[in-house]
Formats: structure tokens, sequence, C-alpha cells
């Protein structure tokens, strides 16, 4: 299950861990109960919008960063790769797809997986 407050828990619990905050020490910050810290971090409860406001600034991140899916956001290399397409023409666009298109296909059968 990827719900938003999943998401929101899983974001939580790996940013508190990274910054050494507490359960306990975000609720004091946030001025929220220890009770209601713990169910958003279990994915159980979302935060007022002000909160999740208040949330980010806390954990020094933006609030996508809290309610997003790390493996959907963009990454560095995602950027340089859309900033370095954008530069070429549409033919040398074509042939960098037509490439990733043959790397995947070669990955498929060297690890056993097949394209469909």
């Amino acid at each position: 299950m990827n719900d938003s407050k999943k998401i929101l828990g899983d974001n939580l619990r790996r940013l508190a861990d990274e910054k050494g905050i507490s359960r306990r020490d975000l609720g004091e910050r946030l001025g929220v109960p220890y009770t209601t810290v713990c169910e958003w971090f279990a994915g159980r409860a979302w935060p007022r919008a002000d909160t999740l406001d208040a949330m980010a600034e806390v954990l020094s991140v933006s609030v996508p960063d809290l309610v997003s899916d790390a493996n959907d956001r963009p990454d560095a290399m995602d950027f340089a790769l859309f900033g370095a397409m954008r530069e070429l023409s549409e033919a040398d666009r074509k042939d960098v797809l037509e490439y990733i298109r043959f790397k995947k296909m070669m990955k498929g059968e060297n690890d056993g997986s097949s394209e469909k």
C-alpha cells in the first residue's frame, strides 16, 4: 500500500533519523502531542497544512520531500539527462531513445527477464 499517509510516515522516520530528531522532540517543536507524531510516523494520520509546513522547516526539507515517494522524485541525473536532451536535435533525441530501448532490451536478455 503506497498511500500518502504511509509515504509521509516513511519519509518522516527516515528524515528524523537522519537529523537525529526524536518523535517527542518533533512534537515539542511543532506544538503537538507525542501521540499525534506517532500517528504520522505510523502512516495513520495526516497533519494540517500549516503543521506540514512547520514540519518541513524543522526537518530542513521541502514539503514535497515529506509527502512524495522518494522513488518517484527526479534526481540530479534525471535533471542532467533532461538538460542534455533539450540541447539535441530531434533526430539525435530519437537516436538516444532508440539506444535506451536497445540497452533495456540487452539488460533484459542478460538478466533473464523479457521486455514486453
